[in-house]
Formats: structure tokens, sequence, C-alpha cells
């Protein structure tokens, strides 16, 4: 991400204990990271962010094992079972506190013997995490939300031509970065398929747990959406279409967003894009300045919503 934003990079820095998930061991290594005059600056992907931890080891503990122990115990009738008077019986989640404790240790004791449960509960938990959005950063920074009229402004800007192509490029990530956030993220410019035959000038990640694209990851093939930047004053036509068709995959992704400045017969294009997609060769979505404009708009409007009403309008035009 340093490297992405040309964020400067100090050689041989410490990195500290770093978690290895596929040798489950903390490690350290001098590595390169941004450094400040008040120490090693570390850079947390935005997505993840929350405003509490997600796993709680006593809301797991009291919610979710102890519920599972209370069954277990029943079933094995220990001496922690009672009876009531009218013949039923229980364990009470005290008597197991009392029994087995409940510090982390005991927790970690009685996950290993239920490790069902806490399966479920990292699965859970995932699910109802959700990302904090533009509005709550702002909140709690104490920051503006992402200046939507300046990235319009420079995008609208930048002048017509493969000259200004690289930079119009820039320009689409930022803005399409902050308006579909969170629901994709981890932009990528420039991502090699093919053994670096062809490339692809934006890749998101489909993240969405809401709205239009946790739809579309629900129906299509969409783990991943795909933008192509045109930045040339003439008609797109078929060969543009082509293209970005021929980065699709099924295990990529089969959803693309082609962006260009105008067009002059947008029926005409909607028409190829419905081709694409009848010849079952993708999904493609056709954006103009205009249209980019409409966007930012309804993506403020709805603080941050996650719909994205003009996107849904243009591609039931596919399907339907």
């Amino acid at each position: 991400m340093c490297r992405y934003y040309g964020i400067p990079l100090q050689s041989s820095v410490d990195s500290g204990p770093v978690w290895n998930s596929q040798s489950g061991r903390w490690e350290d290594a001098l590595v390169e990271l941004p450094v400040t005059p008040f120490g090693t600056f570390l850079l947390v992907p935005k997505i993840a962010v929350r405003h509490r931890l997600v796993y709680d080891v006593q809301h797991y503990y009291t919610h979710y094992l102890l519920p599972t122990m209370q069954v277990y115990e029943k079933s094995i009738n220990s001496g922690l079972v009672q009876v009531l008077k009218d013949g039923r019986t229980r364990v009470t989640k005290k008597s197991l506190r009392t029994k087995y404790g409940a510090d982390k240790l005991a927790v970690a004791d009685q996950s290993l013997r239920h490790p069902k449960i806490l399966d479920q509960y990292r699965k859970e938990a995932l699910r109802t995490s959700r990302p904090m959005t533009h509005h709550q950063f702002a909140e709690i920074e104490n920051i503006d939300i992402p200046r939507f009229d300046k990235l319009l402004e420079n995008l609208s800007k930048l002048p017509v031509g493969r000259d200004a192509a690289t930079d119009y490029e820039n320009a689409i990530e930022a803005l399409l970065s902050a308006v579909f956030f969170p629901s994709l993220s981890a932009p990528r410019k420039q991502t090699e398929i093919h053994d670096g035959r062809k490339r692809i000038d934006i890749t998101y990640v489909n993240s969405a747990q809401t709205g239009f694209f946790f739809w579309l990851a629900a129906h299509y093939a969409s783990a991943h959406v795909f933008v192509e930047c045109k930045n040339y004053g003439k008609e797109v036509g078929n060969p543009e279409l082509d293209q970005l068709a021929g980065r699709f995959g099924p295990t990529r992704g089969q959803i693309g967003i082609l962006v260009c400045r105008s067009i002059e017969d947008d029926g005409l294009l909607t028409k190829r894009c419905v081709d694409t997609a009848k010849d079952q060769r993708g999904y493609i979505i056709h954006l103009t300045d205009a249209d980019l404009e409409n966007l930012v708009r309804e993506y403020v409007t709805s603080d941050g919503g996650s719909e994205y009403p003009l996107l849904r309008k243009k591609f039931n035009k596919l399907v339907m």
C-alpha cells in the first residue's frame, strides 16, 4: 500500500512480532516500513477497522461455550446436574464457572473440548461484523468525508486522449475506491493475468455484506469486479467490450465496469453490452463522466448507502 500510494519507505526496520498464519508462529524480521519522528508507522486496511474487537472472550464463553457445556454435562449425567421439583434437570452456568473456571485458560481448555462451537462463533462474529463507513470514520476521527467534489473536479479537468490515460486511470481509481467503499475493497491497478499477456486497469475485491454488490455475489460470479478506463474521444464499441470480456473468468469474476468520458449513442452501447451478456461472456456496466456524477450524488444523498440505484438500473438492462 505504501508503494501503491507513494508513501516513502525506510529499509531495515524491525518489524516487531508478526503472526505467520501458515507456520502458526510469531516471527520478526528487518523489513521496509514507513517511519515517522514518533516511530514506526503501521497501516491497517480501512475495511478491517472496527469500533471494538470483533472477538470477545467473555461473550463467547457466556453465550456459546457455556450453553454447549450445559448440554454436555446433562448428557453424561455429571455431578453438576440438578433435579428440579417438576422433574426437569438443569446445569447452571454458575456451577460450570465454579468447577472449570472463567479465565482465558479455562476458555481455551473447554474450546479444545468443543472445537465446533469455536468455529460457529467465529463464523457468526464475522458475519455480523460490519466495516465502518466514511461517516463513522469522520465522526470518530473528527475529519471530513472524502471530498467527492474534488475527486470529480480532478477527473473532469483531465484532457481527453492517450497522453492523459494514466492520470485518468488514477483519477477513476481514487473516485471509485471512495464511492464503492466498503462494498469493494483492495484496489489494484494494472493486474496481470494469463502470465502477463493481459492486464486489467483496476481490480477490486467484492467484500460487500449488504446492497447491490452483495446481491451480485449471491447470483453471479463476482468475487472480483474489474474496471477498464477509456480516456479517448471516440465511440466505445465492440473492441473495447471484447477487451474487458476477455478479462473475465469463472473464478476471477464476470462483472466489469467500462468507464469512458462520453457516449454519442448510449442505446447502441447498451445493446452491445446486452449482446455480451446473452453470449455468456460476462456483464459489463458502462459509465460516463455524467454517470459518475449521478453515482456520487446517489451515494452522498443516501449517506454512504450500498444500493447504488444507477448500477442496478444499468445491470437490469443486461439481464431483464
